[in-house]
């Protein structure tokens, strides 16, 4: 399965109803820079894998 990227959807647009919960975190994924948190994310498991390496 190939994940796919909907540039039609956006988190404003969830139905409360059905996803409570992120209907709630509408505003901070909306404001969110998703390129700089992969980013993040990308250098932590680099880091991890890295420390794990050298045990």
């Amino acid at each position: 399965m190939t994940p796919t990227y909907r540039t039609d959807l956006a988190v404003k647009d969830v139905d409360p109803q059905l996803f409570p919960e992120v209907s709630g975190l509408t505003s901070a994924l909306s404001d969110c820079d998703h390129q700089a948190e992969f980013e993040f994310g990308l250098e932590l498991l680099i880091e991890a894998i890295t420390v794990r390496l050298k045990r």
